[in-house]
């Protein structure tokens, strides 16, 4: 009786330990089979959610979400005839009407929109610090928004295409010397018309 009680006992922590062994087991088990859609990896982009392609048989990389995506949008859509979009980047080195660098790589960009849709025109508008003289506001905007202008005629786009106030040059040139310019703000406004023809 006494060997056979202390057999039991001594088998007993080995039955303890398969059982521990088996639960941990299935715990692990369970666990990889529970992994969640966040565990995984996102799928690939889609292709047509980064690049577009332009009517004159060019591509672009405009992301969904971003401005040029939404410009690009818009002049594929019969949605209206013109459209104002707000650009709120800085474009201009602070104080001055001369473009950023990355504003010079930018602007190649809208011409290449432009160009995709030749009934396609744009008004560019810079923002000024009112000075209280309406005139002399718009003698301020003008040499900024005629750098984007001849950016876009660098790249190809005609002039016709392009518009932005009309001041008077003389008021223009006492104003900004060497480029200095402390009234300018940041972003332009952007307002591009569709001339399509009358439907006959």
């Amino acid at each position: 009786m006494t060997n056979d009680g202390n057999a039991r006992r001594i088998g007993a922590p080995s039955a303890v330990r398969r059982a521990v062994f088996w639960l941990a087991l299935r715990l692990a088990l369970s666990a990889c089979g529970a992994r969640t859609s966040k565990d995984e990896p996102p799928p690939p982009p889609n292709a047509s959610d980064m690049i577009v392609a332009l009517p004159d048989k060019a591509t672009m990389d405009a992301p969904t979400g971003t401005l040029a995506r939404q410009i690009l949008d818009w002049l594929a859509s019969d949605t209206g005839d013109s459209k104002t979009f707000d650009v709120a980047e800085r474009l201009f080195i602070p104080g001055r009407s001369q473009l950023t660098a990355d504003a010079i790589g930018r602007v190649p960009r809208l011409g290449a929109m432009l160009h995709a849709y030749p009934d396609a025109t744009v008004e560019i508008s810079c923002p000024v610090a009112s000075t209280g003289d309406p005139q002399r506001d718009k003698a301020l905007s003008e040499e900024p928004e005629q750098a984007i202008a001849l950016r876009l005629v660098d790249n190809g786009l005609l002039p016709d295409r392009i518009a932005y106030d009309d001041v008077d040059r003389s008021n223009a040139q006492l104003e900004a010397r060497e480029g200095e310019h402390p009234q300018l703000q940041d972003g332009i406004v952007l307002r591009i018309t569709r001339h399509r023809p009358a439907n006959g």
